[in-house]
């Protein structure tokens, strides 16, 4: 065999290890973050179960709730170490299986949560009665949520980011995931939002501070 052409065959069977190693296990966001992301009262967190199937799986670390630490309980699912090209997988096949997330945050009364959940996942189709996406819910009277992206990232695999209000905002919030699916990876932001009054008196408060000390030195 030719030696260059040798050699290109093993630079690409190279790359190709690398891609696949990549697609595997990335742990990456596929979405930007949220412009408040890192703000005060802000919150973020991720499990992309890529280590083992711990009960409970713990979060990724590097991942930052000054509030506390957020807790995910798995109920009648299954794990794979690896599938359909993507480590670290749960499989749920129904209401009776998925995941509870708990999510402490500020514990300051404020109108308004806002959370962006981030998904990567792929149909099951394993059952005929659940639909082959995954079913967002929480834990509070008043709330709504809506769909803002959706991408396929290869084979079977999507990508969805869902943003989800909730009214009055709570201490902690529990967000269920379920569903005929599977789940690779959860990313999960918080902010809690005041009245825009009280961002009025804030600043109105400041400027007059502002005033006072302007006047003592005249």
């Amino acid at each position: 065999m030719n030696k260059d052409k040798s050699t290109g065959i093993r630079i690409s069977a190279i790359i190709v290890i690398v891609v696949l190693s990549v697609v595997v296990s990335t742990g990456a966001r596929v979405f930007p973050a949220p412009l408040w992301s890192g703000d005060e009262g802000t919150t973020s967190q991720q499990w992309s179960f890529t280590l083992n199937d711990a009960a409970p799986p713990l979060p990724d670390t590097g991942w930052d709730n000054g509030y506390g630490t957020p807790q995910l309980s798995v109920y009648g699912s299954g794990w794979n170490n690896t599938i359909d090209g993507h480590q670290g997988v749960w499989t749920f096949s129904g209401f009776g299986s998925g995941v509870l997330v708990d999510i402490p945050n500020n514990p300051v009364s404020q109108p308004v949560k806002e959370i962006w959940v981030e998904l990567i996942w792929e149909a099951a189709s394993l059952s005929s009665y659940i639909p082959d996406q995954p079913i967002i819910g929480v834990w509070a009277d008043d709330f709504e949520k809506q769909l803002m992206r959706e991408e396929s990232i290869g084979g079977n695999w999507k990508a969805s980011l869902y943003k989800i209000n909730i009214w009055p905002n709570p201490s902690a919030e529990q967000i269920t995931i379920n569903g005929d699916i599977r789940l690779d990876q959860i990313v999960v932001d918080t902010i809690c939002i005041p009245e825009p009054a009280t961002f009025g008196l804030l600043i109105g408060g400041a400027f007059m501070a502002i005033r006072r000390g302007r006047k003592i030195k005249d």
